[in-house]
Order: C-alpha cells, then sequence, then structure tokens
C-alpha cells in the first residue's frame, strides 16, 4: 500500500542585520502520525494532530490538517459505535446494532455475497480476501463525504458508507469492484491507474444507474451541453475536479464499450499495464471516436432527460457541501416493492413526523406527480427547486384509502463534531 509522506513544517523569516535566521514555530510530522493511523490508533492520532500544531500555519496546511482531523473523527466514530458486525461468506458489515435491524443487515449481507461471487465471475478474476463494510447512520453524509479522498488511502481495504434504507446505502458494489480489482495493476496501488479506468470497470459492473443503461446517461450528457471529452477526463485532476456523475457515467460507458468491443482480456491488460496503442493498435482519440458514434445511436425520452438534469444537479451540489445542507428535507426512507413505493421509515422530529406520516404508508403521489418505483427520484428533483418552510403535499395510501398530507419542509440536521 502506497503511503503518503508530508512533513508539516511551519516556518517564520525574520531578517537581522541583513541575514535571515529560522524559528519553527510547530512541526507535524505525518509520518509519525499516519503509523498511529495504519495501526488504528484513531485516539492518539487524533491528539496528535489536533495539539501538533499551534495557530501560527499557513492556510494550505491549516486545510491539510483539517482534512486528517476530519478524517479522524469519522473512523473513531466508526470505531467507538460501529462495534455491531454481521459476517456472511465473503462481506462482514460493521454497524449500529441501536439504529439498523438485524433483518435488514441479513439481507445486505445475503445480497452483497451474491455481489461479490458476480463481480468475480463477471471479471474472471481471483479474490479471497473478505471485504469489511461499515455502515454509518443518517446525518453524517457531509463528514463522510469530506473524508473520502483519505478514506481511500488509510482504509482503502474498507468500505464506508451511510445507510439510509435497504434501497438507499451509497455505492457498495461500486467500492467492491475497487477492492477486488486492486491486484490487476501490475504497478500495485490503485493511484498508479487512470481514474478514467478505475472508476470506469467499477461504473461497468455496477451498470445501468437509477435504471438508464450507461450509453443512454452519456448521450443525456451530450444533449444537456455537458459533456466532457475523454481526452480531458485522462488526466487525473481533470477528471477528479468535474461533477463525478457525469465523470464517472462517461468512464463506465466507454470500459463497457472497450470490453464488450474489443474484450475483457485486453481490458485487463490494459488495466494491468495502462498505455492504449500498445493494447489496442489505436490511440484513445481513435477509440473515443469509435465509442461516441456508439453514443450518439443511443435513444433518450423526455422523461431520462428530466432524470439525467437532476441527477448532473445532485452532483454538483455534492462538490459544494455547504450548499448541499441546505437543501430541504422531508425525513423519510423509502423502499421499492413491485414498483410501488412504500415508507419504510421516518425519522425522528421530522417534518414527515410532524405531517403524520407514517412507516408502511404508500406513497402514490407528491404534489401533482403521480408516483411509482421507477420515478421515485421525482421526490428529490421536488426538493432541488423548494425552500425550507415550503409546503409540499403528499398522497399515501393507508389501510387502503388515501390520505392527504401537508409537509413543511425544514433543514437536515446534518451531524456536527465537537
Amino acid at each position: 500500500m502506497k503511503r503518503i509522506r508530508i512533513y508539516l513544517i511551519i516556518i517564520s523569516l525574520c531578517s537581522i542585520s541583513g541575514s535571515y535566521t529560522t524559528r519553527v514555530h510547530a512541526t507535524i510530522d505525518i509520518g509519525k502520525g499516519e503509523r498511529l493511523i495504519y495501526h488504528k490508533q484513531y485516539d492518539e492520532a487524533y491528539h496528535y494532530f489536533l495539539n501538533g500544531a499551534g495557530d501560527e500555519v499557513t492556510p494550505n496546511i491549516r486545510e491539510q490538517k483539517d482534512k486528517i482531523l476530519n478524517y479522524l473523527k469519522i473512523v473513531r466514530y466508526a470505531q467507538n459505535n460501529l462495534q455491531a458486525h454481521h459476517q456472511g461468506n465473503h462481506i462482514t458489515f460493521h454497524y449500529n446494532a441501536s439504529l439498523i435491524r438485524s433483518d435488514e443487515i441479513a439481507l445486505l449481507t445475503q445480497r452483497y455475497d451474491r455481489s461479490y461471487r458476480d463481480i468475480k465471475k463477471e471479471l474472471a478474476i481471483s479474490f479471497d480476501q473478505p471485504v469489511h463494510i461499515f455502515l454509518y447512520p443518517e446525518g453524517m453524509e457531509l463528514a463522510l463525504w469530506e473524508s473520502l479522498g483519505l478514506l481511500s488511502v488509510y482504509n482503502s481495504d474498507e468500505i464506508h458508507v451511510f445507510y439510509g434504507g435497504v434501497d438507499n446505502h451509497g455505492q457498495i458494489e461500486h467500492e467492491m469492484v475497487h477492492i477486488m480489482t486492486e491486484h490487476l495493476n501490475s504497478f500495485r496501488g490503485r493511484s498508479t491507474l487512470p481514474a478514467l479506468l478505475i472508476e470506469g470497470l467499477a461504473e461497468y459492473i455496477v451498470d445501468d444507474p437509477w435504471g438508464l443503461e450507461l450509453n443512454q446517461w452519456v448521450k443525456g450528457f451530450m444533449e444537456l451541453g455537458v459533456f466532457l471529452p475523454l481526452t480531458e477526463l485522462q488526466d487525473d485532476v481533470v477528471f477528479r475536479k468535474h461533477n463525478q456523475i457525469i465523470t464517472y457515467e462517461e468512464a463506465g460507458s466507454f470500459v463497457h464499450y472497450l470490453i464488450t468491443q474489443y474484450g475483457l482480456d485486453k481490458f485487463k491488460l490494459l488495466y494491468s499495464q495502462p498505455s492504449f496503442y500498445p493494447v489496442y493498435g489505436k490511440t484513445l482519440e481513435e477509440l473515443a471516436q469509435e465509442w461516441s458514434c456508439l453514443i450518439r445511436s443511443a435513444a433518450v425520452s423526455a422523461e431520462d432527460r428530466e432524470l439525467i438534469s437532476f441527477r448532473v444537479a445532485l452532483g454538483a451540489l455534492y462538490m459544494k457541501p455547504v450548499v448541499l445542507a441546505q437543501v430541504p428535507w422531508i425525513g423519510i426512507k423509502t423502499f421499492i416493492n413491485q414498483e410501488r413505493v412504500f415508507i419504510e421509515q421516518v425519522a425522528e422530529s421530522s417534518p414527515a413526523e410532524r405531517g403524520e406520516l407514517k412507516e408502511g404508508d404508500e406513497v402514490v403521489g407528491v404534489d401533482d406527480i403521480a408516483l411509482h418505483g421507477k420515478n421515485v427520484w421525482r421526490i428529490g428533483s421536488l426538493l432541488l427547486d423548494k425552500n425550507a418552510g415550503d409546503c409540499v403535499s403528499f398522497a399515501v395510501r393507508r389501510d387502503g384509502k388515501i390520505v392527504r398530507r401537508e409537509i413543511t419542509l425544514g433543514v437536515k440536521p446534518y451531524r456536527t463534531w465537537q
């Protein structure tokens, strides 16, 4: 595992009689802190970074320190609170037993044990290591999002996701692909491969996000004018700075094309030594041109475009967590059964609870939108056009009767750290 070695030294230079002397205000040896992290001595690492530098720091050093501290708050929470575990044949979930029911965990374990086997079969790989998945409660989404970069460095063999219900728990399968295919890279280490291939392979396996084919997503990006050329996305800096909804689905569609058109063996060779011409006898530009011709034949309906537009907008919000935190909140978790949408859970003291929505209600409409399993995303889309304090009308089926409830939207109480 590649380790990052960064030494943060805060220096001020003072001119004395025409010469310079150096005064060290504080020193943080991140290598020392890393050793604590890799030994999972998170409390010690947290206090080391918290007390390792004074106030006289540069903005860059303060930003790095704050990122590490935020990461440590996440993993300390997991160490102290996600102590229950459920072990399957290949997957072990770590969670808070007071927040997630045992039958839900059993269902998830069964589901992702099956995904584990499917990934091995689909990619024809040999992998027998267990995968550990940590499920964080509602309210920790933003803190998790801000820690993803360091989690991928320090906990690259684990998956850390927010749990929002049986059908809403982050892209676990996507992250499983990262863990299970890292050994295919001859240079050993996710960071040596371009994100275009890493994320593309994971999205290829997940396939059909939100019910649309990968090629339909890319065709929608073209129609919306947000498409990004692959020749730009081969640069990791460019790939990572743009909206991940766009970059990930474009990468997934391109990898899908390479595997279906040229075969899995060639792609695995590319994955082990990432250079297009020696593998395919074509440059990335030539392959991208072939791929884009295929994309233009994909069919995208008006409703598909609405979904794509909403998800692009949602992706943009995740790049601005402060803005995302202000998106109105209802406080329900839903699940889909035979294309019908049911309320799985109502958050305590939420707008939904105050508006008398109940667990087990079937949601048949929101405002003037008829709701079903394939368009449940419209609830989220509706919220992007609302503000806290606005009202939303829910029509639910309860005990065989249609009941209407007016919900006054609030702001989600995201977890804050003391």
